[in-house]
């Protein structure tokens, strides 16, 4: 008896992801975001960001995984109305700084902040929804002059959900107009992610483990006597 084509194609399909929950997407980019070389902070940060793009069926893996393996851009200094840095900057750090920077003087407050290049701005639509929180407001998201997304209270909604891969764009967050955006999507508690993607990010995650000598293997790492 033969299956049907479609029939075929989805059981292939399903064979080659993995299902994972949101506390173990947040587990898993936590630790290889450490293993990339981030500092435990920006880990863990990435990790909660991760599970809420997960949560809101956003594609996370391809776009963490090519700002954990491209270049890793710089960091930004907050300053009102414009934030400076030297070059592009990475998503993840330009988003911790503006959740940490939300209710500050040099947060968006009532203008919004603009900054030039970001790489993977997808990674820091997570951290403007923490600052939009924070402020009790909504903002809206803009890459190269266009409104690419709006993010208030729980909901989310993606203008232009192709721009979700771009690599470098302009990055400006503005207070969100009058007009509502309420679109909100229903939240996921799992997430599918291709086996290949799931093999490099566990990959890049083993880097933060500390390699075997033959001491360690012998003693579980100590170098003195057991005994009392």
């Amino acid at each position: 008896m033969m299956m049907d084509r479609n029939v075929v194609s989805a059981v292939l399909a399903e064979a080659q992801q993995i299902v994972l929950s949101l506390p173990e997407v947040d587990a898993l980019c936590t630790r290889t975001a450490r293993g990339a070389g981030y500092s435990w902070g920006i880990s863990e940060e990435c990790g909660q960001a991760m599970a809420w793009l997960a949560s809101y069926g956003f594609d996370w893996a391809p776009v963490l995984l090519r700002r954990l393996s491209g270049e890793r851009g710089g960091n930004v200094t907050p300053q009102p109305v414009a934030w400076t840095a030297e070059g592009p900057i990475c998503a993840l750090y330009c988003g911790s700084t503006l959740a940490d920077f939300a209710a500050l003087p040099e947060g968006p407050g009532k203008t919004g902040v603009a900054r030039g290049q970001i790489h993977d701005p997808l990674l820091a639509l997570p951290f403007v929804a923490q600052g939009a929180k924070k402020l009790g407001t909504a903002f809206d998201c803009y890459l190269n002059g266009t409104l690419w997304a709006h993010v208030a209270g729980q909901s989310v909604k993606c203008f232009k959900p192709e721009l979700n891969t771009v690599a470098l764009s302009r990055f400006e967050l503005r207070p969100a107009t009058q007009q509502s955006h309420s679109d909100q999507p229903s939240k996921a508690n799992t997430t599918a992610v291709s086996m290949g993607d799931y093999e490099h990010l566990t990959k890049i995650a083993l880097r933060m483990t500390v390699p075997a000598t033959v001491a360690s293997e012998a003693r579980a790492g100590g170098t003195g006597s057991d005994n009392e």
